[in-house]
């Protein structure tokens, strides 16, 4: 069966392989072209054709949703989420979600629990990445590192998260890379390998920019291949169930939390990086859950074909 992909980001449509984007450092295609060799094994493949008996949207908008309700019955559609609603709420509503359009639905989003929705992990590339060399922990900076896009949005935790990041900046507790902050002595800039960078300090902050159930993004991922325990802001209840104990929860944006959680960071230092390179040692497994579920919603479309 053919099957063809539609993204709510368009370029991502034709996306090719690459890592060390500043603000994701993950391997960002990884996951899919896995799910394409995964796809042919079972005689699903992918096609940019017009004939096509499978259409797989990941994330929705208005105009998607429209092109989708015009193919005709026989094709079947099988709708993924992967975003944050506060980026693309249109498919994470619930007349949507529940539509009898769709064979399937497939997401990380746990805010909805029905037999009609498959839940999943969001897909984080593992030690398929190319990585860099680790130096050991005793020859990085002392200092916390933070990565990611100053993002002057509303939307979401994001004007809270870039406020503390500041704050902890000018105080010379962090160092901060990545587009748009202010100039200041610890912004140092962009960065071509996220990754690596990560390497160099002690220890690594992740916040999410929103929290949803199930909506554990790269982040954490990307400081275990770094082998450096992080402190996070977000679903910590799935991250845990993810990523076992190579994290302290920030449960809040603010210095104060900060600080509390810090200590707890420091006191467990060892703990934690023993964690992290366990959970590393399996981090080839951190795509399953997409793989599986998305192979057996395929499978389902077959079923019914």
């Amino acid at each position: 069966m053919k099957v063809r992909f539609f993204n709510y980001y368009r370029h991502l449509d034709k996306m090719t392989p690459q890592i060390g984007d500043t603000l994701y450092g993950n391997y960002l295609a990884y996951p899919g072209m896995m799910l394409a060799k995964r796809m042919e094994d079972e005689g699903f493949y992918k096609t940019f054709d017009d004939d096509f008996d499978i259409a797989i949207f990941t994330d929705l908008d208005e105009e998607l949703m429209r092109f989708a309700l015009s193919l005709p019955p026989h094709i079947k559609k099988i709708l993924h989420l992967c975003e944050s609603p506060i980026y693309t709420p249109y498919g994470h509503h619930p007349h949507i979600l529940f539509s009898n359009i769709w064979s399937s639905v497939v997401t990380y989003n746990r805010e909805f629990d029905s037999s009609r929705l498959q839940h999943y992990d969001i897909p984080v590339t593992g030690i398929q990445c190319p990585l860099p060399s680790i130096p050991s922990v005793k020859d990085t900076l002392p200092r916390g590192v933070f990565i990611g896009s100053f993002k002057n949005d509303n939307r979401g935790f994001g004007l809270h998260r870039d406020n503390l990041m500041l704050q902890l900046a000018e105080a010379g507790i962090i160092d901060i890379y990545g587009h748009g902050w202010p100039n200041s002595s610890h912004y140092c800039g962009k960065t071509d390998d996220k990754i690596k960078t990560l390497t160099q300090y002690r220890y690594v902050i992740c916040s999410e920019n929103a929290k949803y159930s199930g909506y554990v993004t790269e982040k954490i991922g990307d400081s275990i291949l770094a082998e450096r325990p992080c402190i996070y802001f977000g679903d910590a209840l799935h991250a845990h169930k993810r990523f076992g104990e190579t994290f302290i929860e920030l449960p809040a944006l603010s210095l104060e939390a900060f600080h509390t959680v810090f200590k707890r960071l420091n006191s467990q230092y060892d703990t934690l990086y023993t964690a992290v390179l366990k959970e590393k040692s399996r981090s080839e497994h951190w795509v399953d859950s997409f793989i599986e579920n998305m192979l057996q919603a395929l499978r389902k479309c077959k079923l019914a074909n």
